[in-house]
Order: structure tokens, then C-alpha cells, then sequence
């Protein structure tokens, strides 16, 4: 026992002295390329100090420092009392101005960051540790956050350990322990004392470090004990908040030449009432599941400021928007083409960045070269409007190449006409260029849709299969490239994913992703099958994992 206490306490003392720092310019000298160091025999307590409940706590480094965001950067864990942090020459003093220190407890002061020169900015990260009892508490966990959509690790997200269940997410409840999850997802505990724990994780917006009701959140299903050496542990799976609760803005932007995009971290009712201060938009465009929005206005301006109000049953806010544009707006008519080529299967589809107000056909002209003769010829055309922003030019009969010219004026914005003649000069691409995947599963799936998507993680093309009986599709016309597939497992039958509900232990709607590429050629066809099997033994592994360390505990 006396020997794993000098472990533990040389394990603190190379924390405390370890430190990270970037290297910085200064003219004049030397560079500054380390971090403020602190000197270990001067702190007060001293580190590791056993039966102290001190009123002021003082780290004297070896250079003059500076704070930075010490709200934000300086953690207590557990957080039973308010540290106000201060500096006096080249020392770092906390002072503790409310709250108690609880008896016969382990605290960790992490300064994440929180101490800089003031010469070079250099930061340091360490941990200063102290009991107020009479041992050091030494034990362990972690958990590992992963995207509930599409399983990714995420880092930054807030990991709590509550000495209780949560029952909502409006009560204010405070972890007893809290930390954040690195790149690899992975969150640890340090100086822990034994649990049980439940734990808690969650995207905390506003740094508060409670769950609050708009904010992502996960929760584990077995509670947190503790143990003497912990590497990731169980996976915590973080989702958005279930549907009742308030719609948050989650971005606003301003694109040229006056386009106002919104989205939301839940789908806006049909029944809201949106309205504008200064100036109503001409169009708007909302995504199907009504969780994003855009705005065209009349402005050529390159600056000012959008503003509405959005009222519904749960909430009015004013949602406002500053822009400025450094350069001036250039009109572009962009075709769907590739290298000068229609793809398969497609409609040449010309695209403004605003909506369109007019068009005029007699502005238009194409020809064609038979393969007989070299002389152009006229084809005739149709035009199509193609939403707010897009107009498509329909042949009137199967060419290989296509010439077409637009005189000024022919395809006009509300803000912004035509001024110059366009010239598109395209052939149609060969079949045999494409490639097609003919998919099949190797059990029937549960109701769901199929997801093709490409490296760029683009949604390419979806499939609904009915649980029944379909098994297989074919996917054709493909570009040469790569492509993946997820699946959703629809049990609402919405069409989308569904989040769950952390406090009715509902898990959010089940992804089950591939992560085969799948490499498509030219003029062949390649037969994917996709093991539902694999996956559903995968998951059924984590779950047995699960039920025997509930049951272990």
C-alpha cells in the first residue's frame, strides 16, 4: 500500500510539471518556446496535500503569466466551491469565496489552458490535486462519444458523473465529476472516488456544464464504479434532444447577393409565424423536413443587416443578421456539367445563385452537327422552370454534341440581369462511361431507406425497402468513383431519423453504416451484397457486453 501511494504521488508531481506550450515571435531576443512552468516545492498547499481545506491555494511559476479565459479554462472537480482566480507577480493565487469543502474528498484543479506568458502567449495545461482527507482517492473511468447518426467520435463533448439519475433536463442538477472527450471521443475521470455514478454526456453550448433542454446528450445505461486502470470504456451515443423541446437557431448566414439561410435543430412548424422588420423576402425555399430555410431578397447592397421574428407555441425570438461583402456580386448561370459533359440520364439544368424573374426563349439558340455533315443546324428546345433558381433546356430530339447561346437578358435574377452573352458547348456522355451497383442484402432488412453515398459524403440516391420482401436494387448511371451505403432503419416510417429520449430510454432511430467502398468503373457492373447479419451481431455483442457489467455491478 505505502508503495502505490509514492507511485501515486509521482504520478502527480510529473502532472503538475507538465506542461504544453506553442512556440511564439518576438523581436528583439531569443524565442520563447516553453510554457510557464510551476516551481513544485513553493505551492501552497503543496501538491498532493493530505487533510487541507484551504481558503486560498497559490502556484508560483517560473515567469511572469497571464490568464486566459479563466471561466472557461479553470475546472474544480468536484465543483463544491467557487475559486476566484487572481495574479500576484509570477504566481497564480485561487482564492475560494463560496461554497465548503466536503470532508474526506479528493479535488482536481484542472487549469486546461488557463495559464499564460505574458511575453510569447505560451500556455500550459496541468493538474493540481489536493484531499481533504486523510487518502488520495485513485480511482478511474472513461467513456467514449460517439455521433448517435453516424457513429463518428466527436471531441469537446461534456461528460458529467452524477451522484443521482437525471429525471429531465431542466432541473440544474451539477455533476459530481466532470471532464470532456478528446479527439478520439474518449473521456476520463481521474481521482475518482468509488460509485456508483450515472453518467451524463452533452454538448454544453453555453459552458454552464449542465444539460440543458436544446443541447445534444447521451446517458449509460450501467453505472460508473471506478477502477484502477481505465483505457475508453462504453460507448455513449449522442443525440439531439427529442422534438418537444424549444427550436434554437443553429446557423445564420448571409450569401451573395442576398440570400438568408437559416436552420434549426428541429423542424419548424407549419404554423409558425415568421416576420420580417425591415423587408419582406421575394422567395423562400424551406428543405423538406422544414429544419432549414432560405430567404431571397431584393438587395444590392453590399452590406446591411436581416432581421425577423419567429412566433409559434413554443417560444417568439427576433433573429437577426449583419453582412458585408468585400467584393461585388458577378452575375453566373452554372450548368449541371461535368468536364463540358451532361451526365447520363440528366437535363441540362441552369442554376442562378438567386431566384429567377424572367427568361426569354427567343434569347436562346442551339445547333447541333449531324454526324453526316459539318455544318450546324438548329434544334428546336423547351425550357422548364426547375424550382426558384433553375430553368432546364429540353432538346427536342437525341444529339451527341449541343451548342447553346444565350444573348443578354435571356435568364434574369431579381436582383441581378444578364448582361453579357453565355455560351455552353457540351456533348452527352456515353453509357458506357457509367457504371452501376447491383446491391442485395444477405437478410431482409427491417423497414428502412438505403443511402448511396460518394467520398464526398453526398447522398447520391436513397431506396425504401419495406421489411418484407425486398432484398436487392440496382443503382445505374453511376460517375466513376466511390461509393459507400448506410441504412436507416425507419421504425416511425417518416421518411427521416428520428431522435430518441434520454429520460423515457428511447434510443434514437438505428444507422447501420458500411464501411466497404465500393469502386464503380466505367461500362461494368458490380454486385454488392450488404451483411445486415454482421451488423445486428455486432450490436448484439455491445448489448450482452452491457447486461453482463449491469449485472457484474
Amino acid at each position: 500500500m505505502a508503495r502505490n501511494n509514492h507511485i501515486v504521488l509521482y504520478l502527480l508531481g510529473v502532472l503538475l510539471l507538465s506542461s504544453c506550450g506553442q512556440v511564439g515571435t518576438i523581436t528583439g531576443g531569443p524565442v520563447d518556446d516553453e510554457a510557464p512552468r510551476p516551481i513544485s516545492e513553493q505551492v501552497n498547499p503543496p501538491m498532493a496535500s493530505k487533510n487541507v481545506s484551504p481558503d486560498e491555494i497559490i502556484i508560483p511559476f517560473d515567469e511572469y503569466i497571464a490568464l486566459n479565459k479563466p471561466s472557461e479554462n479553470i475546472k474544480l472537480i468536484p465543483n463544491d466551491v467557487t475559486l476566484e482566480p487572481s495574479i500576484k507577480r509570477k504566481s497564480l493565487v485561487l482564492k475560494k469565496i463560496d461554497g465548503e469543502w466536503e470532508e474526506n474528498t479528493t479535488y482536481a484543479i484542472y487549469l486546461n489552458r488557463a495559464v499564460k506568458d505574458i511575453t510569447e502567449n505560451n500556455d500550459s495545461l496541468m493538474v493540481y490535486v489536493f484531499t481533504t482527507g486523510d487518502t488520495l482517492d485513485s480511482l478511474q473511468a472513461a467513456v467514449k462519444i460517439v455521433d448517435a447518426f453516424d457513429n463518428k467520435p466527436i471531441e469537446g463533448i461534456t461528460v458529467g458523473l452524477y451522484e443521482q439519475k437525471l429525471i429531465d433536463d431542466t432541473s440544474k442538477v451539477d455533476p459530481r465529476y466532470i471532464t470532456s472527450s478528446d479527439k478520439d471521443g474518449v473521456a476520463k475521470f481521474n481521482y475518482l472516488k468509488k460509485g456508483p455514478f450515472y453518467a451524463y454526456a452533452f454538448e454544453d453550448e453555453n459552458r454552464n456544464n449542465r444539460l440543458d433542454k436544446n443541447e445534444k446528450r447521451a446517458g449509460l445505461d450501467s453505472v460508473v464504479i471506478g477502477d484502477t486502470n481505465v483505457t475508453t470504456g462504453p460507448i455513449m451515443r449522442l443525440m439531439p434532444p427529442a422534438k418537444d423541446t424549444i427550436w434554437e437557431v443553429v446557423s445564420n448566414e448571409v450569401q451573395q447577393p442576398a440570400n438568408w439561410c437559416l436552420s434549426f435543430n428541429q423542424p419548424l412548424s407549419e404554423d409558425a409565424l415568421i416576420t420580417f422588420e425591415d423587408s419582406d423576402p421575394i422567395k423562400e425555399e424551406w428543405t423538406p423536413m422544414r429544419d432549414s430555410v432560405t430567404y431571397y431578397f431584393l438587395n444590392k447592397n453590399n452590406s446591411g443587416k436581416f432581421s425577423a421574428i419567429i412566433k409559434d407555441k413554443q417560444r417568439t425570438d427576433t433573429i437577426t443578421k449583419k453582412y458585408f461583402f468585400k467584393t461585388n456580386y458577378k452575375y453566373e448561370l452554372k450548368p449541371n456539367l461535368l468536364m463540358e459533359k451532361l451526365p447520363v440520364g440528366d437535363t441540362l439544368t441552369l442554376t442562378l445563385k438567386e431566384p429567377i424573374i424572367d427568361y426569354d426563349k427567343s434569347k436562346f439558340n442551339a445547333t447541333y452537327t449531324p454526324e453526316e455533315d459539318s455544318v450546324p443546324k438548329e434544334i428546336d428546345f423547351t425550357l422548364k422552370k426547375h424550382g426558384a433558381k433553375s430553368i432546364q433546356f429540353i432538346p427536342a430530339k437525341n444529339t451527341k454534341k449541343i451548342s447553346l447561346v444565350i444573348s443578354p437578358e435571356g435568364v434574369n435574377g431579381y436582383n441581378y440581369k444578364q448582361k453579357d452573352t453565355i455560351k455552353f458547348d457540351y456533348s452527352i456522355q456515353d453509357k458506357e462511361s457509367v457504371g452501376l451497383l447491383d446491391v442485395s442484402f444477405d437478410s431482409v432488412p427491417q423497414y428502412g431507406i438505403l443511402y448511396l453515398i460518394n467520398i464526398k459524403q453526398e447522398v447520391i440516391d436513397t431506396v425504401i425497402f419495406n421489411g418484407v420482401s425486398d432484398q436487392n436494387t440496382i443503382f445505374k448511371n453511376l460517375q466513376p468513383g466511390k461509393y459507400r451505403f448506410y441504412y436507416l432503419i425507419d421504425k416511425n416510417k417518416d421518411g427521416k431519423w428520428t431522435t430518441g429520449n434520454l429520460f423515457e430510454s428511447k434510443d434514437s432511430e438505428e444507422v447501420l453504416w458500411f464501411a466497404d467502398n465500393h469502386a464503380v468503373r466505367p461500362n461494368w457492373e458490380v454486385k454488392v451484397t450488404l451483411s445486415i447479419k454482421k451488423e445486428k451481431e455486432e450490436k448484439e455483442e455491445e448489448k450482452v457486453d452491457k447486461k453482463k457489467k449491469k449485472e457484474g455491478e
